[in-house]
């Protein structure tokens, strides 16, 4: 359930709404059938379509705020929304992976290929800012804000 940060009774409001949706799905008969249903009517996300169903989640995939809670919830219903800055979040752990301390081995392909990708834009960003400046362009004034998109 989708809410501005800003909209404190907008939130609040929410809140108890989503607590109200976590009893009736505790209450219910088929609770899973329960909760799809919820969530394709009453969700603002993307996986409204899919039910909820939010697929795996690792670490550094969703907002801190929400991985924050979410990822000490044990399996089942949470017994409470998790808020974040989009708003209420009614939750179900269906399954639970515990982490694995790789090696530098195994993880050091992947650090390579990001760190390429990292000065590759770098670098791309940094020649579109110098093509800017040496640019003699007539009839268009860039802006310290449009500049700052070249950099990045």
């Amino acid at each position: 359930m989708a809410c501005p940060p800003e909209d404190g009774d907008e939130r609040l409001k929410l809140k108890k709404t989503a607590y109200e949706f976590i009893e009736q799905i505790k209450n219910n008969a088929n609770p899973d059938a329960e909760f799809i249903q919820l969530a394709r009517q009453h969700s603002a996300c993307p996986s409204k379509e899919q039910g909820g169903e939010l697929g795996v989640i690792s670490k550094g995939q969703t907002v801190p705020e929400f991985e924050g809670v979410l990822f000490k919830l044990n399996k089942g219903l949470a017994p409470s929304p998790i808020e974040s800055r989009y708003g209420f979040h009614i939750v179900e752990v269906l399954n639970k992976e515990p982490g694995i301390q790789m090696t530098y081995e195994q993880v050091s392909p992947a650090i390579h290929n990001k760190l390429s990708q990292q000065a590759f834009h770098q670098s791309l960003c940094d020649y579109l800012f110098t093509l800017a400046h040496e640019a003699d362009i007539q009839g268009i004034e860039m802006t310290l804000e449009q500049e700052n998109i070249f950099r990045g």
